[in-house]
């Protein structure tokens, strides 16, 4: 190389006194702040994502030990009698976040054991003809939608998605004996199903 050719190099000069690695970062914020965007979007919507791949490469739940009921009367009545609320689990087959937590939140030993102690689990497909009438009842516009109620079908309590620990939390805070004894909260009457 001689030295026309250095000439002909167009080398951008940097400001007096920045360092090299301040340039780098410059030159490359976009890069970077995509980057940390997308890494921040995995970290929080992970389990979703994860859902969606073992859906798409057919790896089945896990059994999480409960032993759900599908019919609502019958659990109403079981209610009653065994003095236990009843925990619905609204979901649909379709739903990543249902899924989602049919395969990291219910399998969970300590969701199980507050679940089958504590309460009469109805799991309430809302694509179901028969449970179309009592999402209406609830009012139920999102999924998954986890309701607690008595034995008279009063809401007592309402999540959503939920991840293991917020579950067993939710689980734990369950209305006393005295509040379902007394629960005045009345439930709208139903509508049809939108």
């Amino acid at each position: 190389m001689n030295e026309q050719d250095h000439a002909s190099i167009n080398i951008p000069e940097r400001p007096v006194g920045t360092p090299h690695f301040f340039m780098w970062i410059q030159r490359r914020r976009w890069i970077l702040v995509s980057g940390g965007l997308t890494a921040l979007l995995l970290a929080v919507q992970w389990p979703i994502f994860k859902e969606i791949a073992y859906s798409a490469i057919g790896v089945p739940a896990p059994k999480d030990g409960i032993a759900w009921r599908t019919d609502y009367a019958a659990a109403l009545a079981e209610s009653a009698k065994e003095g236990k609320p009843v925990l619905l689990d609204f979901y649909a087959d379709w739903c990543p976040p249902c899924q989602a937590m049919k395969r990291e939140s219910w399998p969970d030993e300590h969701v199980r054991q507050l679940v089958t102690q504590g309460f009469i689990p109805v799991a309430a497909n809302v694509d179901a003809d028969g449970i179309r009438g009592v999402a209406a009842r609830y009012q139920v516009d999102s999924i998954p939608r986890i309701i607690i109620v008595d034995a008279e079908g009063r809401a007592l309590k309402t999540g959503t998605f939920m991840f293991r620990d917020e579950l067993v939390e939710f689980l734990k805070n369950k209305p006393a004996a005295k509040q379902l004894e007394s629960a005045t909260h009345q439930v709208p009457r139903e509508r049809e199903w939108r």
